[in-house]
């Protein structure tokens, strides 16, 4: 198996998102406390799905602009749109406005990618950190053809110049066998990786994996997908350092 240590070091909030970080904590805090509200539970009974910054104007300082955010409440994801306005020319904004989108209204391929992704959700987003989830939801913006000629690959999942090597068969089951030993982890986190690769194999007619450089020598992307049947790569993604 690749030597990666597969304990995930945390994403930052978005690539998009980091000259908002601050920005991007309130507008998902914001959501997550709106829903728990709504349904009169506990916020910490909300579960970060997803979250994808937006467009933001681009002046000098008080932007205004938006971001996609997933919540789930161990039974249903919510989707909402918020608004923000940033603070002078600080990370951090005010929420401005806040809108509840309908389901129908979000890609079919999304809410797959999302499905992985609530099966261990239990290692994700803590509504009170600044730390986002160590998995992240992964979708394509371009198909690949099914034979997944790597050039294809790297496009789709937007690589640009970096290396980028598909792992091995063995090399993806030796990585689910690590994470669904019980030595390795807690009986939950085993039922949820099982549960995970039990899924995707029978969502896909194969589970593929992909290693993609990083800035750093020492860190690299994974990206834990299939090929759906319109050519889509749909699944997770991390950042993993190298042992």
């Amino acid at each position: 198996m690749k030597k990666i240590v597969m304990t995930m070091i945390t994403l930052a909030v978005a690539q998009h998102a980091l000259a908002y970080e601050k920005c991007a904590i309130r507008m998902q805090n914001t959501a997550s406390y709106h829903l728990a509200e709504k349904l009169n539970i506990p916020v910490q009974q909300t579960q970060i799905i997803r979250f994808e910054m937006g467009s933001w104007t681009k002046a000098l300082q008080n932007n205004t602009g938006s971001a996609t955010v997933a919540i789930n409440d161990r039974h249903y994801t919510k989707y909402f749109k918020v608004f923000g306005l940033q603070i002078n020319d600080t990370n951090d904004c005010k929420v401005t406005k806040l809108v509840e989108i309908a389901k129908e209204n979000i890609s079919s391929h999304i809410r797959q990618a999302e499905k992985y992704k609530r099966i261990i959700s239990d290692f994700g987003y803590d509504y009170n950190s600044d730390a986002e989830t160590t998995w992240q939801v992964f979708y394509s913006k371009a198909p690949v053809a099914a034979d997944t000629p790597l050039e294809q690959v790297k496009v789709a999942i937007g690589s640009g110049d970096r290396k980028v090597s598909k792992w091995s068969q063995d090399d993806i089951a030796e990585m689910f066998d690590h994470y669904t030993n019980d030595s390795n982890g807690s009986h939950e986190q085993v039922w949820e990786y099982k549960r995970l690769y039990k899924t995707m194999l029978k969502d896909f007619k194969e589970v593929q994996a992909y290693e993609v450089e990083a800035e750093r020598g020492d860190e690299v992307y994974i990206y834990l997908v299939g090929r759906h049947a319109d050519g889509q790569l749909i699944g997770l993604k991390t950042y993993a350092i190298r042992s």
